[in-house]
């Protein structure tokens, strides 16, 4: 954390009220407003030296989550598009111990819990480590008092491509520009280069992202003496081994650096799972979402489902006994 103040002149900054100037002398109505509390900044002045010369449009710091002015919050990983045994079936995403145990995507969720003592009839209720029936191995992060030690290890229970997407996850979403952005991103790791493609690029020539993906891999080929980056049978493509049986794949796949980022979204927060709760009025079908303690809704799409699969016991449940048949849903339940 690091706070400005007007009378550090190593920096060259002043901060005045709401405003930051990069000059005493200048006026201020040519001050940059600048929106945020002076406690609260941090920036790292790694772009800005003592004596030196600063000119229009030049990254003056980078904050916490910004390199050379552009924002970074993911993190390049190596990357397969191709089906593997079913486990990354539809939008699953099949990722390796390394991301695990390297805590490569582990983010910190901090959640306060309180206890409170009363004073009942036997006596007042006090906190303390002995908890019957169980074993002393699982009381060792507590201190005296019951409370969990600081910085205890809590634990949940008791080759090398890092993530695999669905190949099926591309064409439908009309995506492409993620299968160039995966290979231009080898590419740029091999060759230790930044790109920034200007969007709808093949106005100014025909199949130009194209052309600039293949160039960069075959150059990064030549560069790093390594044959698989880019093969002629397969442009963009290489063969992978099966880790377990060291035989290779049946067909090429396309592997990449593509930039991933990990958003908020927790399994915590998701699953669900209710065997009673509201209807709709209308359609007579559960509610949707967690929040409302909603359940499984049948649609058009969930009855080919069943259909596909023969369960006509189970179709019959959910269009008549749990849908839009009153009468047999109050004797069930």
């Amino acid at each position: 954390m690091l706070s400005l103040s007007p009378s550090r002149d190593e920096y060259y900054m002043v901060a005045t009220r709401n405003f930051l100037a990069q000059n005493r002398g200048i006026q201020e109505d040519q001050i940059v407003p600048a929106r945020y509390r002076q406690e609260f900044l941090t920036i790292a002045w790694k772009q800005v030296q003592k004596g030196k010369c600063v000119k229009k449009g030049q990254i003056l710091a980078d904050g916490a989550a910004t390199v050379g002015g552009e924002l970074t919050l993911g993190i390049k990983v190596l990357v397969a598009y191709m089906p593997w045994e079913g486990y990354n079936f539809e939008d699953d995403v099949l990722i390796s111990e390394r991301l695990v145990y390297e805590d490569i995507y582990t983010s910190l969720h901090i959640r306060k819990y309180e206890i409170q003592t009363h004073v009942t009839s036997h006596g007042p209720e006090r906190i303390t480590y002995k908890i019957p029936h169980l074993e002393a191995h699982l009381l060792r992060n507590l201190d005296k008092n019951g409370i969990v030690i600081l910085v205890s290890w809590v634990e949940t229970g008791y080759g090398p491509v890092d993530v695999v997407f669905n190949p099926l996850g591309i064409p439908s979403r009309m995506n492409v520009g993620r299968i160039l952005e995966c290979s231009l991103g080898l590419a740029g790791s091999m060759l230790n280069r930044h790109y920034r493609v200007a969007p709808f690029d093949g106005r100014y020539e025909q199949e130009a992202s194209r052309k600039l993906v293949f160039s960069e891999l075959y150059e990064a080929s030549k560069e790093t003496s390594n044959p698989w980056i880019f093969e002629f049978e397969y442009p963009g493509k290489s063969r992978i081994f099966d880790g377990r049986t060291g035989d290779p794949f049946e067909q090429p796949v396309i592997i990449g650096k593509p930039y991933i980022l990990k958003l908020t979204h927790q399994v915590d927060d998701k699953i669900h799972g209710c065997s009673s709760g509201p209807y709709a009025l209308v359609t007579q079908q559960p509610l949707k979402g967690r929040a409302k303690q909603g359940g499984q809704r049948v649609s058009e799409m969930e009855v080919w489902a069943l259909e596909g699969f023969g369960v006509a016991n189970i179709l019959q449940e959910m269009l008549t006994y749990k849908s839009d048949h009153i009468k047999a849903r109050q004797e069930e339940v």
